[in-house]
């Protein structure tokens, strides 16, 4: 990842530079660093972070790149599947010229997929992270892992724990008398009461996957917002789907659109069946800030 600010000109491998009346050739795909004079006809850009950036949808087929586009630079093929379709993408890198940005270098899903014209790109109206359902259920039987299952679905949008099975996950989470610190209880045997807290979740996120998570408990619904529609999905404390019900249960949020949000529920017992849906923001707040649940939540980024 390039530093931020820093200025770079992407040239082609095997292009004839002169650095100081030197002439050097790049040898690889790599970038090479030069004066705005050393270098005719090639397009200098400054590189830096777009993480604060909301996710963007593609409006049409369009090429990508193995950098942002100068003459040379390879094309690494195209966004035929996701052009035209609510499939959001991530902006990890955007590429600036006069301090407007020209090219954003997309992902989705933990995969980098090349730089694209930033005119290729629209703010979404609807906001739906790529994920893997998983089962608290199947195939895996940790029956009262709910919070274990809906860590895995918010992994699994940083392509994380892809083909992980949930019983091995839950055998490496300590256990302990407070839920701060482990599973309380049995989380392989329904009805246990086994719980596990955002802060010991947050461990697991770090040690078994090596990704950020951190205990946000308390997020007002603009954080929540704000979470989702950047490409950070939250694991946190409601209800079996989402209905004003008195059950303790832990549910991921993977969506928004306006006045909604939309969650996935691991509590399918019926194999290959998926619980996810769409609840207004105003219920999920009401189940989510219940004093029994105190608004825990775990922000996966």
């Amino acid at each position: 990842m390039f530093k931020s600010k820093q200025l770079i000109i992407f040239v082609a491998t095997g292009a004839l530079l002169t650095l100081g009346g030197v002439s050097a050739t790049s040898y690889s795909h790599g970038n090479v660093m030069v004066n705005a004079a050393s270098v005719q006809q090639q397009t200098q850009y400054q590189i830096q972070s777009a993480s604060r950036r909301r996710l963007r949808v593609v409006k049409h087929d369009a090429r990508l790149w193995q950098h942002p586009y100068n003459p040379g630079v390879k094309s690494v093929g195209n966004v035929d599947s996701l052009a035209g379709t609510n499939k959001v993408v991530h902006l990890n890198l955007e590429a600036k010229v006069d301090g407007k940005v020209r090219y954003y270098q997309i992902g989705r899903q933990g995969r980098t997929l090349g730089w694209i014209d930033a005119k290729d790109l629209a703010i979404p109206k609807v906001y739906m992270l790529p994920y893997r359902y998983v089962s608290q259920f199947w195939p895996s039987h940790a029956d009262d892992a709910c919070e274990a299952a809906s860590l895995m679905m918010a992994l699994s949008v940083k392509g994380k724990g892809m083909h992980t099975p949930l019983r091995n996950v839950v055998k490496r989470i300590p256990r302990s008398t407070n839920p701060q610190d482990g599973y309380t209880k049995d989380p392989f045997k329904l009805g246990t009461g086994a719980s596990i807290y955002p802060r010991a979740l947050a461990k697991v996120s770090r040690q078994q996957f090596h990704i950020r998570a951190k205990d946000i408990t308390g997020a007002s619904k603009k954080e929540l917002i704000h979470d989702v529609t950047h490409g950070n999905p939250v694991v946190f404390a409601g209800s079996y789907k989402m209905r004003d019900t008195q059950s303790d249960h832990s549910l991921v949020l993977l969506g928004y659109r306006r006045g909604y949000f939309y969650f996935a529920d691991p509590f399918s017992k019926r194999y290959g069946n998926v619980i996810d849906g769409w609840v207004s923001t105003s219920q999920f707040m009401k189940i989510f800030t219940a004093k029994k649940r105190g608004a825990r939540a775990l922000l996966v980024y």
